[in-house]
């Protein structure tokens, strides 16, 4: 999926409609809820350019509502956190359900120049993040960006 505002303001999912640049860019959540109501076990966004929760949900279904920027050009800002990205493992079993997924986190250092993030800084954010913003739904990411449900 491709919605939700945009920039550093954005980096906190909410099931709310969001709006930039004056135009209504949808709701992350109600969409993630159709998708998985209607079977789907991976649903992947983008759109805010930086990184936002994940989240798991019934039936074993992951949602990322965010993985952040990956490979820039042009006038985009590479200041934090805009220059962090993620990308995304996930394995869908016989089931239809994510068996086991991961993050690798990655740093964006010039337009069109990335770099993987020994520092793992991509699953830290989205760590705190999915808590935050999901409580017990929301993914945890460990140090080496093994994503789990919470306890």
């Amino acid at each position: 999926m491709h919605l939700g505002a945009e920039g550093i303001e954005a980096q906190r999912t909410r099931n709310a409609t969001e709006i930039f640049l004056k135009i209504d860019r949808g709701n992350p959540v109600a969409f993630a809820d159709a998708a998985v109501r209607g079977g789907a076990a991976l649903v992947v966004g983008h759109g805010p350019h930086v990184l936002r929760a994940l989240e798991w949900r019934e039936r074993g279904a992951l949602i990322a509502y965010s993985l952040g920027n990956l490979l820039t050009y042009g006038p985009f800002t590479l200041k934090e956190p805009l220059n962090r990205g993620a990308v995304l493992c996930a394995t869908i079993d016989r089931t239809g359900r994510v068996s086991e997924a991961s993050l690798a986190s990655t740093q964006q250092l010039a337009p069109g120049v990335m770099q993987a993030d020994s520092t793992h800084r991509a699953a830290a954010l989205v760590d705190s993040l999915g808590l935050l913003d999901f409580g017990r739904t929301g993914a945890r990411a460990e140090a080496g960006g093994v994503l789990r449900a919470r306890p």
